[in-house]
């Protein structure tokens, strides 16, 4: 059943009032008695009404002035007016009732059945309006409530404040935000969220809002509970009431906290990618001053070797020059290749139990003729006891001599370096470390020093060398080991130190022992190179022609394999990268011929990686050398031979 509507009787008799609440009785509405004018504005006020049912005689205000007031008064501007006279009143004037407002008159004595029709028709445009108002209503409401749900929901924050700025509304976001639950910060003024150097920011942005201008999305800072700032994207609108006045504000803040950190990692990157790219045309520049150098005396050397006239003891000095910068060359490429494995962790360490002590005292006099030929003085401070590590012995050796060859580098004057073993017992560490008194570092390089091609030396004239790999080799070797490096220096010419650590190994274990050199016979060999680089093969077989053997060049592994098939030889050096049938191939097909299956076969190749030395060993090499060959190695090589034959 629908709800009741209000009908308004006004009279001011009793009987009269009786009379029309019985013949709308059956309509089973709510029938209101108003005996004054000023009775029925009074309830107008307070309640809404499907109809009045107007007398116009009436004491005190009559009924045209109640019309008039009621149409007066907001809330009843539209309630419908039914006029009741006496019949054939002369002071009745339909047209003025019309004029005031009225939708009806009814004539005395009324027609219960017309009154209650007439009632009817507007109680029921009364109903039916409530039906729509209610679904506006509720329509309103649910939307309201979805706003709400999507408010409350967001990860936004999304806050309302007054004109002065008062906080009226804080949702779920902006607790998870700012810190403060609603209970705690309605009610509060907005300069709380501010900080102080932000004084300024708060009255622009309420003399915008009550211009009526909405502000764009802009980065600020903003004040949480507990003290800390956090990064927000900020949008303001105006709030208006029903007549367009600005009456607050609505704002909506986003966490862009990750977004910062985002482009401040962005940038870093771009440095870092910037820093790495101007390295790699300072590598390349260093490099191409690196290898000129030791080529300028090589050419030399071969211009002067070329000329009939050059006494004898000049061509032995020529001799010994190039010798020392094929060395110098041969060094700079093996620690290219060296940084490149370690770097990518493709070096595979020959660990075995040894004394840091001993080795650091057998490499630190090993290289005391070179620090003493720079002005240095070498000192050695190692513990009586041994000082047990797990370690390759040919890689601690090379961080040993890369840390003394540094401190030649960068020697000033005559100074001292001093060679320190340790055990650190605390930290289950052997300690290793070259301290010197040279031109030291500054503080700003020493997080950049084991970086691959960094050079402390920036000078045009690049006089202390180097392609900055020797301390980004220490680092790597360092740590394939389970160790680490770090350096120190008070600064420009206080000198630096370099500390290694490694994991201590407590428990005594003898050093593995040396294996012995093959001692050379003189039954001279039948040598088969086979290398497609004229220079490389005539060399070699200048050499190898010096010390008696017989030697025969092939340039192509084809050319190879027919020779060894007609010339039967004790060894075979064959290099890697051949035109068309690569040396491996060339050595699996040598294996295959007759009498060939047991000839030592050796590679002599550019190609250093462990890979490559695998390979060698799946194709049925025997030797993996590195160019240009030690002739020390080549000749253990040569007595090995001639033992098998």
């Amino acid at each position: 059943m629908a709800s009741q509507a209000n009908i308004l009787l006004v009279d001011d008799h009793e009987a009269n009032l009786l009379a029309l609440e019985a013949v709308l009785h059956p309509l089973e509405q709510k029938l209101i008695k108003a005996r004054s004018g000023e009775e029925a504005l009074q309830f107008l006020l307070q309640e809404d009404c499907a109809v009045v049912l107007l007398d116009i005689r009436l004491g005190g205000m009559d009924g045209f002035e109640v019309a008039q007031r009621i149409r007066a008064q907001e809330r009843s501007r539209h309630t419908p007016i039914i006029f009741i006279t006496a019949y054939e009143s002369e002071d009745f004037s339909p047209a003025k009732a019309y004029t005031l407002g009225a939708v009806d008159y009814l004539v005395k004595p009324l027609v219960p059945e017309i009154l209650r029709a007439k009632v009817e028709v507007f109680l029921t445009l009364y109903q039916r309006t409530e039906q729509v108002r209610q679904l506006q209503r509720l329509q309103i409401e649910q939307a309201r409530a979805e706003l709400a749900a999507i408010v409350e929901s967001s990860e936004d924050a999304i806050i309302s404040e007054d004109g002065q700025g008062i906080i009226t509304s804080w949702n779920k976001g902006a607790e998870r935000l700012y810190g403060y639950t609603a209970e705690e910060i309605v009610g509060k003024h907005v300069s709380l969220l501010h900080l102080v150097e932000q004084s300024e920011e708060l009255p622009n942005l309420l003399e915008k809002l009550r211009r009526g201008e909405r502000i764009q999305p802009y980065q600020t800072v903003r004040l949480r509970k507990d003290g800390s700032r956090v990064d927000v994207s900020l949008s303001v609108s105006p709030i208006r009431d029903g007549e367009g006045r600005v009456i607050g504000a609505a704002k909506i803040a986003r966490d862009i906290g990750p977004q910062k950190r985002l482009e401040g990692e962005l940038r870093r990157q771009a440095e870092e990618l910037a820093e790495a790219h101007r390295q790699k045309d300072q590598f390349l520049a260093m490099l191409a001053h690196e290898l000129r150098n030791p080529l300028a005396p090589l050419q030399t050397g071969v211009h002067i070797l070329r000329q009939p006239q050059t006494p004898s003891e000049i061509r032995q000095r020529i001799h010994d020059m190039m010798e020392r910068q094929l060395r110098h060359l041969s060094r700079l490429i093996d620690d290219l290749l060296d940084v490149s494995r370690i770097l990518r962790g493709k070096v595979q360490l020959r660990t075995e139990s040894l004394d840091l002590r001993q080795l650091a005292h057998t490499v630190a006099e090993d290289r005391r003729p070179v620090l003493e030929q720079a002005g240095l003085e070498l000192l050695v401070d190692i513990p009586e006891t041994p000082v047990w590590v797990r370690g390759d012995p040919t890689r601690l050796t090379q961080i040993l001599n890369n840390l003394l060859d540094n401190s030649v580098k960068f020697a000033k004057g005559r100074h001292k370096v001093q060679v320190c073993v340790r055990s650190d017992g605390a930290q289950q560490q052997a300690v290793l470390s070259v301290r010197d008194e040279g031109i030291g570092i500054e503080p700003e390089l020493l997080p950049r020093l084991f970086t691959p091609f960094f050079q402390a030396d920036r000078s045009l004239d690049r006089s202390r060398g180097g392609l900055g790999l020797g301390l980004a080799m220490v680092k790597g070797l360092a740590e394939l080991h389970g160790g680490s490096v770090e350096a120190s220096s008070a600064g420009s010419g206080q000198g630096a130190e370099f500390t290694v650590r490694l994991p201590w190994e407590a428990r005594l274990m003898p050093p593995s022992k040396p294996s012995a050199i093959l001692q050379p016979s003189g039954k001279n060999l039948h040598i088969l190179v086979i290398e497609d680089n004229r220079d490389a093969a005539d060399s070699l077989r200048l050499l190898l022609d010096l010390l008696g053997h017989e030697v025969r060049i092939a340039s192509s592994g084809p050319e190879g394999l027919a020779t060894a098939r007609e010339w039967q030889p004790d060894v075979v050096l064959c290099d890697i990268g051949l035109p068309g049938m690569d040396g491996y191939e060339t050595a699996r097909q040598l294996r295959r011929l007759p009498g060939m299956s047991q000839v030592l076969l050796a590679a002599i190749t550019g190609y250093g990686q462990e890979s490559d030395v695998q390979r060698c060993k799946e194709s049925g090499i025997d030797y993996h050398f590195l160019k240009p060959i030690d002739p020390a190695k080549l000749g253990q090589l040569l007595a090995a031979a001639k033992k098998l034959s």
